[in-house]
């Protein structure tokens, strides 16, 4: 009875460590499959995030540049205000005398005002093309960050699925040598508790045989030393059987208990 409990209680053991790993297991690819979610939501939160501040900052620029302009249009527009009053005015003064001057001077800010315009929009494509370059080197570094993020995460999954494929064959090796050893375990103890109750029920059977025996013999005697043979004197007994008696012998008397 004690290797019994004995045995139960390791069984209860090992039916423990199994069920626990199992729950380690399941609580593992639940953190696992929580940990991916949080990775994914917080990298959309912040690609969001960073989405928000460069349209912002683009808006601010758009604004910045769009003020720029106009204000550089106004002060153009006022300066060439001023430079045509000036121009009446020195006209009106110089009147016929000065009107070659006046055509050389005017053929002179023609080409200046073209020159201006010219440069001004060379530094405008310059600065688009510089924006668009810098626009063009972010959004690239962003794709391959991305890519490798996303390189990255994939081989992570792939080693921890080989690694809980790896570990699951060994637990499962494991738990069937365990498996073998405790049914090896209780075929034995059975056995030997077979064997145990056979031999208790010869023993029972051979006592019970020797008992009865004994009693059947005790009763002949008896019988044969109180009823007197014909012929013989009183009180004198005999050792053969009476004629038309039972022989009560048990010698070929055999018990088989179940």
């Amino acid at each position: 009875m004690r290797a019994y409990q004995c045995l139960r209680y390791h069984t209860i053991v090992v039916q423990a460590q199994w069920r626990m790993r199992r729950a380690a297991s399941a609580y593992g690819k639940i953190y696992w499959a929580t940990t991916v979610i949080q990775k994914y939501s917080r990298a959309w939160a912040i690609s969001k995030r960073d989405r928000a501040h460069h349209l912002l900052l683009r808006s601010a620029v758009v604004k910045i540049q769009r003020g720029y302009r106009r204000w550089k249009a106004q002060k153009i527009q006022k300066e060439n205000c001023a430079v045509r009053v000036i121009q009446a005015a020195f006209k009106k003064w110089y009147g016929r005398k000065m009107s070659q001057r006046t055509a050389a001077a005017v053929r002179i800010q023609s080409w200046y005002r073209i020159g201006l315009a010219q440069r001004r929009r060379f530094l405008t494509l310059k600065l688009q093309h510089h924006s668009a370059v810098v626009i063009q080197s972010a959004f690239r570094g962003h794709a391959v960050r991305k890519e490798v993020s996303e390189m990255r995460c994939a081989a992570v999954v792939i080693q921890r699925w080989c690694r809980a494929s790896m570990t699951r064959d060994a637990e499962r090796k494991k738990f069937v040598r365990m498996k073998r050893a405790a049914v090896t375990i209780q075929a034995a103890y059975r056995g030997k508790v077979a064997r145990d109750s056979l031999k208790k029920q010869d023993r029972a059977a051979a006592v019970i045989q020797a008992a009865f025996r004994k009693h059947a013999a005790r009763r002949r005697y008896l019988i044969l030393k109180r009823v007197p043979s014909p012929g013989l004197a009183p009180g004198q007994s005999s050792t053969n059987p009476i004629p038309g008696r039972v022989n009560c012998s048990l010698d070929c008397v055999h018990i088989t208990v179940f």
